[in-house]
């Protein structure tokens, strides 16, 4: 049977794809989210990443596709085939071992065998672990308590997880959609992500935390990775359980280029992204990307596993002959992703339909026994033809790839206030916003801002300064 690595269900949705799954919060963790700026657009954890782990006693809490999503990674194996101990509290080398594994997946570069770092007490734990926690205190990721001591056995806080996944962020490689960033080519670096809302937590304050923990635990919350406890509290004291370091790591794992092995498929409010990746879930390059789509799940394929070509449609303008690898399919970027433009189905009568994203060969065609794919299932116009069109973007969709245009740092364009669309026709949309410039101090000036397609089907963007000179 063909490897089915994810289907979501979005169902009464306006737009034609919508956020991907997101990590579930974690156990404990009941606080409400309130002006989250830099929140990942895309998951790590779909499809197969997602498949139950075998563990009885995480069957129905709230951390168990994160504890799934780990065991796919090769992050965790839990305490034996059966159980997990997700309320079992985290030792210091058991989270290097953790965020070592998962420095594989993430882009996060660690040096093996890493050299020793001096550390007395660590003779004890496996040569895996030693390595990890050398590896991790070389990168300046997670030191240890004194300069001769880790303290291997000390339990894992609250506020400690916050300041090991902030570092952690900071040396990974950001994915499509990394801290709340939309489209290829313009992701904001971890740098960039500053928190703007102190007020969230009242248990934080120069008598509870030093000040680097207080960012680190403002900035993985403006990240989407936390939210706290109750009462507006984020109890950095608090020891973390299993359970809990299951969802912070994976919430983290969104924002960066960790996606699971095979095919994978996820959707934006405007976007269609497909993955690929090898079985140690590293991106597979330039590999050729098919995608079809249909409306009669019982009905799209023949006894034989091909596609009944009368039941199912191409995508867009993806692929010359429908179920079949040609020059006119797309291939995966250097990330090993292919990012595909969706239609709106504003107003319009829905109906469902499911895409199928699958690899392989030149003149190869797809077989449902066999081939590597995977499907996501959502919203869209019922239409004579189901087939979706590229469109021109909406302006707020605009607004941060022509911010991406500049990058002098005196003269670029910080922020765009209230985009409006002044016109729209087949081929051209136009917008304009007042643009806020880093050149001399805070200065606001009307801006005329745009995008078109040409007669290939090739999408461009611009922008004009229409202040006075």
């Amino acid at each position: 049977m063909a490897r089915v690595l994810g289907r979501v269900w979005l169902v009464g949705l306006l737009m034609l794809g919508l956020l991907g799954v997101a990590p579930p919060m974690a156990v404990g963790e009941h606080g409400e989210q309130e002006d989250i700026d830099f929140a990942p657009i895309y998951s790590a954890c779909v499809g197969v990443a997602t498949e139950p782990a075998g563990f009885e006693d995480t069957v129905g809490i709230g951390a168990e596709e994160a504890i799934n999503c780990l065991v796919h990674y090769g992050i965790t194996t839990g305490r034996s085939e059966t159980l997990y101990a997700p309320r079992e509290s985290v030792l210091r080398w058991q989270m290097a071992l953790f965020l070592a594994r998962a420095a594989l997946v993430a882009g996060v570069v660690l040096e093996n065998p890493a050299e020793d770092q001096g550390f007395t007490d660590i003779g004890t734990v496996s040569e895996e672990a030693r390595n990890a926690i050398n590896g991790l205190a070389q990168a300046g990721i997670m030191p240890g308590t004194s300069q001769t001591k880790f303290s291997p056995n000390a339990s894992v806080t609250r506020g400690s997880m916050a300041v090991l996944l902030d570092a952690f962020l900071a040396k990974a490689t950001p994915g499509l959609g990394a801290f709340g960033d939309m489209y290829a080519g313009v992701t904001e670096t971890y740098e960039d992500v500053q928190a703007d809302n102190f007020s969230v937590f009242n248990d934080l304050n120069a008598n509870t935390v030093s000040l680097n923990t207080y960012n680190a635990i403002y900035r993985i919350y403006e990240l989407g990775v936390t939210k706290g406890v109750e009462d507006h509290r984020f109890a950095p004291g608090l020891l973390v359980t299993r359970g809990q370091m299951a969802s912070f790591v994976t919430r983290a794992l969104a924002h960066t280029v960790a996606r699971p092995a095979g095919v994978s498929i996820q959707a934006s409010m405007s976007s269609l992204i497909v993955s690929v990746r090898d079985v140690i879930f590293q991106p597979v390059v330039d590999v050729w990307v098919d995608l079809f789509l249909y409306t009669d799940p019982d009905n799209a394929f023949k006894d034989d596993g091909s596609c009944d070509t009368a039941k199912v449609d191409r995508v867009g303008d993806i692929g010359q002959a429908v179920c079949q690898i040609d020059t006119r399919d797309r291939t995966t970027d250097v990330s090993g992703n292919l990012e595909l433009p969706l239609q709106s189905n504003e107003g319009y009568e829905s109906a469902e339909v499911i895409v199928w994203a699958w690899t392989g060969s030149m003149n190869e065609k797809f077989d449902y026994d066999d081939a590597s794919a995977a499907n996501l299932a959502f919203v869209v116009p019922a239409t004579t033809s189901p087939s979706p069109v590229w469109r021109l973007r909406l302006c707020e969709e605009l607004v941060p790839l022509v911010m991406g245009l500049t990058s002098e740092e005196h003269n670029r364009i910080l922020k765009i206030y209230d985009p409006v669309e002044v016109s729209r026709t087949g081929d051209r949309v136009e917008c304009r916003g007042e643009a806020l410039w880093s050149r001399g101090g805070i200065e606001r000036y009307p801006l005329r801002f745009y995008e078109w397609v040409d007669e290939d089907g090739d999408f461009f963007y611009g922008y004009q300064s229409l202040e006075s000179r």
